[in-house]
């Protein structure tokens, strides 16, 4: 019984620390993506070098936002 308990929990929890961290990773991307126009609209550059900066500053994003939504998981379920 316990460990079922347990288990669910644990589902729970990372479930949501999943989706937590997609969901911001993704609204800071787009944040960031809008910032990156400039290079297009100034600098001259085809939309294929802005495709290339947003794709691959999102691993980035992704790594810098995991320690905030740890935090926020663990101040969620733990107070």
């Amino acid at each position: 019984m316990k460990k079922i308990i347990f288990n669910n929990l644990l589902k729970e929890i990372v479930f949501f620390f999943l989706i937590s961290s997609f969901a911001l990773t993704l609204i800071i991307w787009v944040i960031q993506a809008v910032n990156y126009l400039d290079i297009v609209t100034e600098d001259g550059h085809s939309f294929k070098v802005y495709f290339f900066f947003t794709l691959l500053s999102l691993p980035k994003i992704f790594s810098q936002s995991l320690p905030f939504v740890f935090f926020f998981i663990r101040f969620l379920y733990y107070f």
